[in-house]
Protein backbone atom coordinates (compact mmCIF):
# COMPACT_ATOMS: atom_id res chain seq x y z
CA UNK A 1 0.00 0.00 0.00
CA UNK A 2 2.87 2.15 1.08
CA UNK A 3 4.35 1.28 -2.53
CA UNK A 4 1.30 2.51 -4.47
CA UNK A 5 0.67 5.97 -2.64
CA UNK A 6 4.88 6.29 -3.54
CA UNK A 7 4.40 5.98 -7.11
CA UNK A 8 1.19 8.08 -7.04
CA UNK A 9 3.20 11.00 -5.97
CA UNK A 10 5.70 10.62 -8.12
CA UNK A 11 3.03 10.89 -11.44
CA UNK A 12 1.86 13.79 -9.60
CA UNK A 13 4.80 15.77 -9.20
CA UNK A 14 6.54 14.93 -12.22
CA UNK A 15 3.83 16.47 -14.60
CA UNK A 16 3.92 19.46 -12.48
CA UNK A 17 7.18 19.98 -11.84
CA UNK A 18 7.66 19.61 -16.00
CA UNK A 19 5.26 21.83 -16.38
CA UNK A 20 6.35 24.59 -14.61
CA UNK A 21 9.93 24.60 -16.37
CA UNK A 22 8.47 24.48 -19.78
CA UNK A 23 6.00 26.09 -21.65
CA UNK A 24 4.44 25.99 -24.83
CA UNK A 25 4.99 25.21 -27.31
CA UNK A 26 3.04 28.35 -28.85
CA UNK A 27 3.36 29.76 -32.15
CA UNK A 28 6.13 26.86 -32.63
CA UNK A 29 7.85 27.44 -29.92
CA UNK A 30 9.32 25.94 -26.68
CA UNK A 31 10.30 28.49 -24.10
CA UNK A 32 11.18 28.82 -20.55
CA UNK A 33 9.49 32.23 -19.63
CA UNK A 34 11.40 34.22 -22.43
CA UNK A 35 14.69 31.87 -21.14
CA UNK A 36 15.65 29.37 -23.83
CA UNK A 37 13.84 29.16 -26.97
CA UNK A 38 13.95 25.94 -29.43
CA UNK A 39 12.48 26.60 -32.92
CA UNK A 40 9.99 23.98 -34.29
CA UNK A 41 9.17 25.84 -37.71
CA UNK A 42 10.41 23.62 -40.70
CA UNK A 43 13.07 24.51 -43.37
CA UNK A 44 13.83 27.90 -44.82
CA UNK A 45 11.12 27.91 -47.28
CA UNK A 46 9.24 31.43 -48.12
CA UNK A 47 9.20 34.37 -50.35
CA UNK A 48 12.44 36.72 -50.87
CA UNK A 49 12.78 38.67 -47.94
CA UNK A 50 11.29 36.10 -45.62
CA UNK A 51 12.62 36.48 -41.81
CA UNK A 52 13.18 33.35 -40.62
CA UNK A 53 12.95 32.88 -36.47
CA UNK A 54 16.48 31.53 -34.56
CA UNK A 55 17.16 28.16 -34.45
CA UNK A 56 18.18 28.65 -31.08
CA UNK A 57 17.65 31.50 -28.79
CA UNK A 58 18.79 31.69 -24.91
CA UNK A 59 17.93 35.11 -23.36
CA UNK A 60 17.92 36.60 -19.98
CA UNK A 61 15.57 39.54 -19.35
CA UNK A 62 15.49 42.05 -16.54
CA UNK A 63 19.04 42.98 -16.58
CA UNK A 64 19.85 46.65 -15.26
CA UNK A 65 20.34 48.90 -18.30
CA UNK A 66 22.31 51.76 -16.38
CA UNK A 67 25.34 51.22 -13.80
CA UNK A 68 28.10 48.39 -13.13
CA UNK A 69 26.71 45.00 -15.06
CA UNK A 70 24.15 47.18 -17.38
CA UNK A 71 22.97 45.29 -20.79
CA UNK A 72 21.70 47.43 -23.70
CA UNK A 73 17.82 46.72 -23.51
CA UNK A 74 18.23 44.52 -20.29
CA UNK A 75 18.66 41.93 -21.88
CA UNK A 76 21.32 39.57 -22.61
CA UNK A 77 21.89 36.98 -25.24
CA UNK A 78 24.23 34.28 -24.14
CA UNK A 79 23.30 32.10 -27.31
CA UNK A 80 21.39 32.60 -30.53
CA UNK A 81 21.51 30.73 -33.70
CA UNK A 82 20.50 31.76 -37.08
CA UNK A 83 18.58 29.63 -39.99
CA UNK A 84 21.81 31.06 -41.99
CA UNK A 85 24.03 29.21 -39.73
CA UNK A 86 25.36 32.20 -37.58
CA UNK A 87 26.06 32.02 -33.94
CA UNK A 88 25.85 35.06 -31.66
CA UNK A 89 27.50 35.01 -28.32
CA UNK A 90 25.83 38.12 -26.42
CA UNK A 91 24.10 39.06 -29.49
CA UNK A 92 20.88 38.10 -30.82
CA UNK A 93 21.94 39.75 -34.01
CA UNK A 94 25.28 37.65 -35.17
CA UNK A 95 27.10 39.81 -38.13
CA UNK A 96 28.86 36.98 -39.22
CA UNK A 97 29.45 32.90 -38.96
CA UNK A 98 30.49 33.53 -35.46
CA UNK A 99 29.76 37.20 -33.44
CA UNK A 100 31.20 37.32 -29.96
CA UNK A 101 29.66 40.47 -28.47
CA UNK A 102 31.55 41.15 -24.82
CA UNK A 103 34.14 43.28 -23.71
CA UNK A 104 37.02 40.61 -24.04
CA UNK A 105 37.59 37.32 -25.30
CA UNK A 106 39.14 34.14 -23.95
CA UNK A 107 40.39 31.45 -25.72
CA UNK A 108 42.12 28.31 -22.92
CA UNK A 109 43.40 25.54 -22.54
CA UNK A 110 42.10 22.51 -21.18
CA UNK A 111 44.29 23.17 -17.85
CA UNK A 112 43.04 26.21 -17.69
CA UNK A 113 45.80 28.78 -19.33
CA UNK A 114 44.67 31.37 -21.92
CA UNK A 115 45.78 30.47 -25.06
CA UNK A 116 44.57 33.72 -26.64
CA UNK A 117 43.22 36.98 -25.78
CA UNK A 118 41.52 39.63 -27.31
CA UNK A 119 40.90 43.11 -25.34
CA UNK A 120 38.60 45.89 -26.04
CA UNK A 121 41.33 48.50 -25.85
CA UNK A 122 41.83 46.57 -29.37
CA UNK A 123 44.87 44.33 -28.18
CA UNK A 124 45.70 40.49 -29.05
CA UNK A 125 47.76 38.65 -27.23
CA UNK A 126 48.57 34.59 -28.36
CA UNK A 127 50.48 32.79 -25.51
CA UNK A 128 52.34 29.61 -26.83
CA UNK A 129 52.30 26.59 -24.51
CA UNK A 130 55.91 27.30 -23.86
CA UNK A 131 57.56 25.36 -25.80
CA UNK A 132 61.08 26.77 -27.74
CA UNK A 133 59.56 25.25 -30.97
CA UNK A 134 59.49 26.72 -35.17
CA UNK A 135 55.47 25.53 -35.18
CA UNK A 136 54.63 27.62 -31.76
CA UNK A 137 53.57 31.42 -32.94
CA UNK A 138 51.36 33.37 -35.00
CA UNK A 139 51.33 31.89 -38.94
CA UNK A 140 49.31 33.81 -41.97
CA UNK A 141 49.40 31.64 -44.80
CA UNK A 142 47.88 31.69 -48.34
CA UNK A 143 46.82 28.26 -48.35
CA UNK A 144 49.88 26.81 -49.31
CA UNK A 145 52.62 28.19 -47.23
CA UNK A 146 53.18 31.09 -44.49
CA UNK A 147 53.42 34.51 -45.96
CA UNK A 148 53.80 35.52 -42.32
CA UNK A 149 55.00 33.75 -39.58
CA UNK A 150 56.50 35.25 -35.63
CA UNK A 151 57.82 32.42 -33.75
CA UNK A 152 60.37 32.37 -30.65
CA UNK A 153 63.17 32.00 -33.57
CA UNK A 154 62.23 34.64 -36.00
CA UNK A 155 59.97 37.16 -37.69
CA UNK A 156 59.42 36.05 -40.98
CA UNK A 157 57.33 37.93 -44.07
CA UNK A 158 57.09 35.92 -47.19
CA UNK A 159 55.96 36.24 -50.64
CA UNK A 160 54.80 32.90 -50.60
CA UNK A 161 57.82 31.41 -52.49
CA UNK A 162 61.08 33.40 -50.59
CA UNK A 163 61.33 35.11 -47.61
CA UNK A 164 61.78 38.91 -48.11
CA UNK A 165 62.24 40.10 -44.77
CA UNK A 166 63.47 38.41 -41.85
CA UNK A 167 65.01 38.77 -38.37
CA UNK A 168 66.34 35.72 -36.33
CA UNK A 169 66.58 35.39 -32.78
CA UNK A 170 70.11 36.85 -32.43
CA UNK A 171 68.17 40.20 -33.63
CA UNK A 172 69.74 40.09 -36.99
CA UNK A 173 67.43 41.37 -39.84
CA UNK A 174 67.59 40.32 -43.32
CA UNK A 175 65.97 42.11 -46.06
CA UNK A 176 66.46 42.86 -50.05
CA UNK A 177 66.45 46.45 -49.29
CA UNK A 178 65.56 48.61 -46.81
CA UNK A 179 64.24 52.36 -46.97
CA UNK A 180 64.88 55.10 -44.77
CA UNK A 181 62.72 58.21 -44.11
CA UNK A 182 64.85 60.64 -43.10
CA UNK A 183 63.31 63.20 -40.27
CA UNK A 184 66.25 65.72 -40.80
CA UNK A 185 67.52 66.98 -44.00
CA UNK A 186 70.13 65.66 -46.43
CA UNK A 187 73.43 67.02 -46.07
CA UNK A 188 74.22 68.51 -48.94
CA UNK A 189 73.45 71.79 -47.29
CA UNK A 190 78.08 71.53 -46.33
CA UNK A 191 78.49 71.89 -50.22
CA UNK A 192 76.51 75.61 -49.65
CA UNK A 193 78.82 78.64 -50.07
CA UNK A 194 77.52 80.25 -46.55
CA UNK A 195 78.22 76.65 -44.75
CA UNK A 196 81.03 77.59 -41.48
CA UNK A 197 83.56 74.49 -42.08
CA UNK A 198 85.42 73.58 -38.79
CA UNK A 199 89.28 74.60 -39.31
CA UNK A 200 91.35 71.96 -38.95
CA UNK A 201 93.11 73.24 -35.91
CA UNK A 202 89.90 73.44 -34.16
CA UNK A 203 88.93 70.26 -35.82
CA UNK A 204 92.17 68.70 -33.80
CA UNK A 205 91.65 70.20 -30.78
CA UNK A 206 88.11 69.26 -30.77
CA UNK A 207 88.62 65.48 -31.35
CA UNK A 208 91.79 65.72 -28.33
CA UNK A 209 89.43 66.80 -26.35
CA UNK A 210 86.24 64.71 -27.12
CA UNK A 211 87.54 62.02 -28.99
CA UNK A 212 84.72 61.72 -31.03
CA UNK A 213 83.72 64.10 -34.67
CA UNK A 214 81.42 66.59 -33.79
CA UNK A 215 77.98 66.61 -34.43
CA UNK A 216 78.25 62.90 -33.91
CA UNK A 217 77.37 60.90 -30.29
CA UNK A 218 80.32 59.48 -27.98
CA UNK A 219 80.23 55.62 -28.08
CA UNK A 220 79.64 57.06 -24.09
CA UNK A 221 76.43 58.53 -25.61
CA UNK A 222 75.45 55.53 -27.47
CA UNK A 223 76.02 52.92 -24.76
CA UNK A 224 73.84 55.26 -22.43
CA UNK A 225 70.98 54.89 -25.24
CA UNK A 226 71.12 50.90 -24.69
CA UNK A 227 73.88 50.63 -27.94
CA UNK A 228 70.72 51.93 -30.00
CA UNK A 229 71.50 54.22 -33.23
CA UNK A 230 69.05 55.57 -35.36
CA UNK A 231 70.13 54.36 -38.56
CA UNK A 232 68.83 56.79 -41.09
CA UNK A 233 69.68 59.40 -39.03
CA UNK A 234 73.33 58.19 -38.49
CA UNK A 235 73.93 57.46 -42.33
CA UNK A 236 72.93 60.95 -43.10
CA UNK A 237 75.46 62.34 -40.37
CA UNK A 238 77.87 60.38 -41.69
CA UNK A 239 77.36 61.24 -45.37
CA UNK A 240 77.98 64.96 -43.71
CA UNK A 241 81.32 64.36 -42.43
CA UNK A 242 82.01 62.53 -46.04
CA UNK A 243 80.99 65.63 -47.38
CA UNK A 244 83.46 68.10 -44.98
CA UNK A 245 86.24 65.56 -45.42
CA UNK A 246 86.12 66.26 -49.63
CA UNK A 247 85.99 70.20 -48.52
CA UNK A 248 89.11 69.52 -46.21
CA UNK A 249 90.88 67.71 -49.22
CA UNK A 250 89.67 70.35 -51.84
CA UNK A 251 91.35 73.01 -49.48
CA UNK A 252 94.49 71.40 -49.15
CA UNK A 253 94.53 70.41 -52.79
CA UNK A 254 94.51 74.31 -53.61
CA UNK A 255 97.57 74.71 -51.40
CA UNK A 256 99.59 72.26 -52.60
CA UNK A 257 98.76 73.82 -55.83
CA UNK A 258 100.01 77.25 -54.63
CA UNK A 259 103.38 75.88 -53.75
CA UNK A 260 103.68 73.89 -56.83
CA UNK A 261 102.96 77.89 -58.44
CA UNK A 262 105.47 79.22 -55.69
CA UNK A 263 108.26 76.95 -56.03
CA UNK A 264 107.61 77.15 -60.04
CA UNK A 265 108.41 80.79 -60.15
CA UNK A 266 111.29 80.86 -57.98
CA UNK A 267 113.50 78.21 -59.90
Amino acid sequence: MKNLILIAACLVILPIDSIAQWSGPTNGWLSTSNSVSISQAGGMTGTVGTVFSPLLSLSLTGLPTTGFGSVPGGTLFPLHVTYEGKVGIGTNTPLGGLNVHANSFFLTRSNGTAAAVINPIGSFTLTTDGNNSPNRGLFISNGTSNIFSVTTQTLIFSNGTSELFKVNGTGHAYARKMVVTLANPFPDYVFETNYKLMPLADLAAFIAKNKHLPNLPSAQQVADNNNQVELGEMQALLLEKVEELTLYILQQQQQIDELKRILAEQQ
